[in-house]
């Protein structure tokens, strides 16, 4: 039978982001500069893999992709996806299939956003030479 799992925002630390992992550290330091931070909600707990993301207005994420769906849901602030297109806001989703290359641009007062995802997942910069 499966195991009832509570986890609380609280008792969660922030994730210590001096090490970028597959991320270029250039791009990390940008982030951390502008406000990012994230904490690990969920890590397989469920099979499910949730994450709770800040970041600070302006921001732009390059394009990337992961080798995992994952559903973006907007909690404050917003986000314009890369190509344009209408700002998203806080209620709003975004579901990305596993391999799609994309990005955006934080709006005027950033965004505060959680990842679902189904497992944990690596990530690929484009151009950026790394997976």
């Amino acid at each position: 039978m499966a195991e009832f799992v509570v986890k609380r925002f609280s008792d969660g630390a922030w994730s210590d982001e001096s090490s970028p992992g597959d991320n270029p550290q250039e791009m990390m330091e940008r982030a951390k500069a502008a406000g990012y931070r994230r904490k690990s909600l969920l890590a397989g707990e469920g099979d499910v893999h949730l994450t709770y993301i800040e970041m600070g207005p302006g921001f732009t994420v390059e394009p990337h992709s992961h080798n995992a769906r994952e559903v973006i849901h907007i909690l404050d602030g917003g986000l314009t996806p890369a190509g344009g297109g209408d700002e998203l806001g806080a209620g709003d989703s975004l579901v990305i299939p596993a391999g799609y290359v994309y990005g955006f641009t934080c709006g005027r007062d950033g965004v505060k956003f959680l990842i679902f995802r189904p497992s944990a997942a690596g990530i690929d910069h484009v151009g950026a030479g790394s997976s």
